[in-house]
């Protein structure tokens, strides 16, 4: 009986043994993925976290979610990135960054914060990425910021230092915001729940969208001055045919290709190197600033939705405005024209002409006019019958001089300046009976106080 019992004994204690050594090997393989390759002096191209990642990996352990490894990875790499003085990207954010630890890749949602959370399979995805706090411009982040295929990322907030942006397969992302970056070549492929970009004193050559449905909001500026990197060369938007708000700012855009954009409502294309514009793809476009480009005409036969045109400081020598008959807003100064119709602008309320070539300017079928800019022009006559809120109804130059005319209702206030030509003196401001009004050049007086002023101008003996 006794070498049985001894014989089971030892059977029991080797069998107690084997399940310890199990138990051990189980516990040492649920690690979350990742390394610190900061730590191993990784620099851009070497800071590769260690670990593959393993899609057979338990999705819990102990009931703690795991990270899902492809977005764990994607976000580690990029805070290890390295400068050239050896800073990794993690620690320009917090100093106490450590890639091993996510707790420490967050900081303040509105400056550094990697958002996560639990999706069906049992992971922590990347929800929401936001890196936009620096502590200096010659502190600032570098490298490509590789996010493709980040499943259930929805917001990106990005500024300061990235060379590259890569967001392909975005399937949930929503919003992306890019500051101070040089994001050369951008392509947003099969971001179909994308809604709004922008893209602020940015340098991007290129810009393709492809199959992002949703997009409706397109901003790309780069303000920081003409700088040949930073000039946006080739856009394609065929992509996104329901865009309804386009801003291009100073990106030294030559030629814009709107076919296609059916839905565009918005169009802001402000200091460019635009010479001509096709806007007839555009037929419910109904606000237009294209100020600060050389172009010469401008066809707007194909906008009859058009209420607001901003076209100052382009070099504009004639402008119809008979395709718009519901302008409410226009603003056209510092254009060589020399002539303007306004008899369709019945709906017009606010009117800057300043710095033209305009002569003669007949206001009588602005009812509705509650602004008015009429500076630095040779005007000698201006036509104002009808319009109720100015108050009187013509002023006009008599002799070598011209007239200009602010007015805002806002104000109930009218000023009149005249400005004599070679040779002649100004004289005064008279009413219809030939009264003297004011021997001043420049007389502000209360809307309603004249129905008629002429500025009289005597030749110099």
């Amino acid at each position: 009986m006794k070498p049985i019992r001894f014989f089971l004994l030892a059977a029991l204690m080797g069998l107690f043994l084997l399940l310890c050594a199990c138990s051990a090997s189980s516990a040492g393989s649920s690690q979350q993925p990742g390394t610190d390759p900061a730590a191993s002096g990784g620099t851009e191209t070497d800071a590769d976290p260690a670990p593959e990642k393993n899609d057979e990996t338990a999705a819990q352990t102990d009931g703690v979610p795991e990270y899902d490894p492809h977005d764990y990875l994607a976000i580690q790499r990029f805070l290890c990135i390295q400068d050239e003085k050896g800073v990794a990207n993690g620690r320009k954010y917090n100093p106490s960054f450590d890639a091993n630890d996510p707790d420490t890749w967050k900081t303040d949602p509105t400056a550094f914060w990697v958002g996560w959370e639990v999706q069906e399979d049992g992971r922590l995805h990347l929800t929401e990425l936001v890196l936009s706090f620096y502590q200096s411009f010659d502190h600032q982040v570098t490298g490509e910021l590789e996010l493709s295929d980040c499943l259930f990322l929805k917001k990106a907030y990005l500024s300061y230092g990235l060379t590259g942006l890569r967001l392909d397969g975005c399937i949930a992302l929503e919003e992306v915001s890019c500051d101070y970056c040089a994001l050369g070549c951008l392509e947003l492929r099969n971001c179909p729940a994308l809604t709004v970009f922008c893209a602020n004193d940015c340098k991007v050559s290129t810009f393709r969208t492809v199959n992002c449905p949703r997009l409706e909001s397109l901003q790309i500026s780069n303000m920081s001055g003409a700088d040949p990197e930073g000039q946006l060369q080739a856009l394609d938007l065929s992509g996104s045919p329901n865009l309804t708000t386009l801003c291009l700012l100073c990106a030294g855009v030559k030629t814009l290709d709107l076919s296609g954009l059916s839905c565009l409502s918005y169009m802001d294309i402000r200091c460019n190197e635009l010479t001509e514009v096709d806007l007839s793809p555009c037929p419910v476009l109904n606000s237009l600033h294209i100020a600060g480009n050389p172009l010469e005409t401008l066809d707007l036969s194909g906008c009859p939705a058009l209420t607001v045109l901003m076209c100052d400081h382009c070099a504009l020598t004639e402008l119809d405005l008979s395709p718009c008959p519901g302008l409410k807003t226009l603003y056209c100064s510092g254009n060589p024209l020399s002539s303007l119709d306004l008899s369709h602008s019945s709906e017009l309320g606010s009117l800057n002409l300043t710095q033209t070539k305009i002569t003669e300017l007949d206001l009588s079928s602005c009812p509705k006019l509650y602004a008015l800019q009429l500076k630095d022009n040779p005007l000698q006559r201006i036509n104002l019958t009808g319009c109720r809120e100015v108050g009187f109804n013509l002023l006009r130059a008599e002799g070598k001089g011209s007239v200009f005319l602010t007015f805002s209702k806002a104000e109930r206030t009218v000023t009149v300046t005249a400005a004599h030509g070679n040779g002649a003196r100004f004289k005064g401001w008279y009413d219809a009976g030939g009264t003297l009004v004011s021997d001043r050049e420049e007389y502000t007086f209360l809307i309603f106080a004249h129905e008629e002023l002429i500025a009289v101008f005597e030749n110099i003996s």
